[in-house]
């Protein structure tokens, strides 16, 4: 119990990845191995061990020598064999430099209110640490404010806002005893506190209504976590719970939509969407570790009041952060992207869940028709004296237990590149095409991605694509297209190229002879 305190006063320089002259001290191994001058110590030895050798000589610790009996107490430690398990952390007993001790990484005790020469002035537990601190300065309280000045306080400080000249006379005039008690319980039951507490926070959370940098584009629906924040305040929600959703809601309680929009603390910061999206890897991964370090500088100072992010490039040179923590911090946070996502509220998911089973009955009765229609067929071969059991005709009439859509020849889902998971009919991006958050992202000015060459002949086809659209009204082309080599011939679904909102079957010179036209698209943006 002696040793552990004196060695925890070395390792703010001898222990962690940057110890100087090389020795760690942090655990019994690391100091047996020593550093550039060799071990610490040897253990049955302490006159012949280095750190006996740098204490005596008052060397070490360099701004505060251990006193003579802490030496001692070094001596007979080393010389019973050095034992000690675990791990040393660092104290600290300055003023700028924390240590697991600090004041601010102890746990939440309770303590005893101080005693107070004026009692009669203190009306609750809180006032007698006020009054201990003027008193012990020979300091005597403001007087009592008067009421128009006490109502305009309260106003400001839990509104944020003036109070009318209606309710400062109303104030004025209430001689109830209890009048100032129910003022403050009316201005905490108003809206307008938590709006007024939920701007501090908002701050905290780096909170914008648009992206920032050069785009600086507008964000359609951050004012939901704006409206959770204040929401929470006004009903008093735990901090416990208030924290823990907003750094895992969605995982936690995936059902709730405040658990999913509560997650917006952490990406509602500036968001460089250029960087993001550049056609440079490196550029991109360099964007993205930026984006980490502000997710974890907001989580860092808002939850623990400390830079974290300090400690990227090196352990933390003030706080006990070492630069693993970072990392740690760091890969608890890598799945997490900005950019939107559904909230299935219960409105919604009740919606979804009537179409599918809507659609699941028009899928049975559908197979019932065909079951009918396959009989019929059935029945009419055998009238015209055919045999439906032979080969063909029976293959063409057979049904599968459970129809199904046939397999795709290929299939392109962008998580990551532009691979085809189905076949062998990979990508290449061409342009400023890139891929992000499972989505290939164009930019309207020639971008696309070309596939290797088709190995089969193509009769009948099946295309298929989802789009990503900020609005429904930009003129487009060729979503997804077949084509010859030369591109003079092919097939392609396309939006928006004759019509705004139109989806329309496009060919080479619209020469197919059965077009189709698909009705207007009437989905939200971004959906």
């Amino acid at each position: 119990t002696r040793i552990r305190p004196i060695l925890s006063r070395c390792v703010s320089c001898h222990g962690g990845e940057d110890s100087a002259g090389g020795l760690d001290l942090t655990t019994s191994a690391l100091a047996r191995k020593g550093g550039e001058s060799g071990p610490a110590f040897k253990p049955g030895q302490a006159g012949a061990s280095l750190l006996i050798r740098m204490v005596e000589s008052k060397k070490m610790p360099p701004k505060k020598p251990l006193t003579p009996a802490e030496i001692a107490d070094l001596r007979r430690w080393i010389d019973a064999g050095a034992a000690w398990e675990g791990t040393i952390t660092r104290v600290s007993k300055e003023k700028t430099r924390a240590g697991l001790d600090w004041w601010s990484l102890q746990p939440v005790r309770a303590v005893t209110p101080p005693v107070v020469g004026d009692r009669a002035w203190a009306r609750n537990p809180l006032d007698t640490f006020i009054l201990a601190q003027l008193e012990q300065r020979k300091l005597k309280p403001a007087p009592e404010a008067d009421r128009r000045t006490l109502i305009r306080r309260l106003y400001f400080d839990l509104l944020g806002l003036p109070p009318s000249p209606e309710e400062i006379e109303a104030f004025v005039e209430d001689r109830r005893p209890d009048a100032y008690e129910r003022l403050v319980e009316k201005l905490l039951a108003s809206p307008q506190h938590g709006e007024r507490l939920a701007r501090g926070w908002l701050d905290l959370a780096r909170y914008c209504e648009s992206q920032g940098f050069e785009r600086d584009k507008p964000r359609d629906h951050a004012w939901r976590y704006r409206d959770y924040v204040i929401r929470s305040l006004n009903a008093d929600r735990s901090y416990l719970k208030f924290v823990a959703e907003q750094i895992a809601g969605d995982v936690l309680d995936p059902e709730n939509p405040d658990g999913i929009i509560a997650t917006g603390f952490l990406v509602a910061g500036p968001w460089d969407e250029v960087g993001a999206t550049q056609q440079s890897q490196i550029m991109r991964r360099r964007v993205r570790e930026e984006e980490l370090e502000d997710m974890i500088a907001a989580v860092g100072q808002t939850f623990l009041g400390l830079t974290v992010n300090c400690a990227r490039c090196h352990d933390h040179k003030f706080d006990p952060i070492s630069q693993k923590d970072y990392y740690r911090l760091k890969a608890a946070l890598e799945g997490v992207r900005p950019g939107d996502r559904d909230l299935l509220t219960p409105a919604v998911r009740k919606a979804r869940e009537q179409t599918l089973q809507e659609l699941t009955r028009k899928i049975d009765r559908l197979e019932q028709e065909l079951s009918s229609l396959r009989q019929a067929a059935l029945k009419a071969l055998e009238r015209k004296g055919l045999d439906p059991s032979s080969g063909p005709l029976l293959r063409s009439l057979t049904l599968p237990a459970r129809l199904s859509l046939p397999e795709p020849l290929a299939r392109w889902s962008f998580e990551g590149d532009v691979r085809d998971s189905a076949g062998t009919l990979h990508g290449t991006l061409v342009g400023k095409a890139t891929v992000r958050d499972g989505r290939l992202q164009l930019d309207g000015q020639g971008s696309f991605v070309r596939t290797a060459p088709l190995k089969v002949p193509l009769r009948a086809k099946t295309l298929e694509a989802w789009v990503f659209l900020a609005n429904l009204t930009q003129r487009g082309g060729g979503v997804i297209a077949l084509e010859t080599q030369d591109g003079k011939v092919f097939d392609a679904i396309v939006f928006g190229e004759r019509q705004p909102g139109k989806w329309i079957a496009g060919s080479d010179f619209f020469r197919r002879t059965r077009d189709f036209e698909g009705p207007a698209e009437k989905a939200e943006p971004h959906r």
